[in-house]
């Protein structure tokens, strides 16, 4: 299998993961996390130790630099319903 393919397969994954953090749903996640395992798999069986250990610790960087920037409040305030309510009832008996 060639380096190439083996390299887009991974970031194919990586894309997925994080995209599952902007929609989610599980079945994105579940898809790229599985993409990504096969991915560094191949690397380690196809090109051996030093390659596979590269790419499991590019990928982990790569995911935990996309956690870091999702989680800050900047993000979450973009994502986030930020309407309210402010209807009172009369209730009558």
């Amino acid at each position: 299998m060639n380096l190439t393919t083996v390299i887009l397969i991974i970031v194919a994954g990586l894309i997925l993961l994080l995209l599952e953090l902007i929609v989610p749903g599980g079945i994105v996640g579940t898809i790229g996390g599985i993409t990504a395992i096969i991915g560094i798999v191949l690397m380690y069986n196809h090109y051996g130790n030093l390659y596979g250990t590269i790419a499991l610790i590019v990928s982990l960087l790569v995911c935990g630099i996309g956690l870091y920037f999702f989680f800050r409040g900047k993000t979450w305030k973009r994502v986030a319903l930020n309407d309210s309510i402010d209807v009172k009832l009369n209730k009558e008996d």
